[in-house]
């Protein structure tokens, strides 16, 4: 991909048939982009993905996790459109309540 940049690569074996693949630190089009691609049994299951903007404080807060989703919901629909279910699954932006974090989910059934 051309503008590409950054290989960090992490695998987590967790050993209950799930594993990860994490990507960090990946530049395109003035973000840094982190992956999180989620196999079980071998299957590709969920990806993750965040991006940092240079429009966003780096600071951790739940309002600027907030606005983090409000960010990748407008890149969703510039990048997908406004249909995220498929036959495949779907895609979507979140707030994870639970662990504090916003980021983007392909869940594939």
């Amino acid at each position: 991909m051309k503008g590409l940049t950054g290989n960090i690569i992490e695998v987590n074996d967790l050993k209950n048939g799930w594993s990860h693949i994490i990507c960090r630190e990946l530049e395109l089009q003035e973000k840094t982009f982190y992956f999180n691609f989620c196999f079980y049994e071998n299957s590709l299951k969920i990806i993750s993905i965040s991006f940092q903007s240079k429009h966003l404080k780096r600071s951790y807060s739940k309002q600027n996790e907030l606005k983090k989703k409000n960010l990748f919901n407008k890149w969703l629909t510039s990048e997908v459109g406004k249909e995220r279910a498929f036959s495949w699954g779907e895609v979507r932006a979140e707030f994870d309540t639970k662990n504090g974090f916003s980021n983007i989910l392909i869940n594939y059934n």
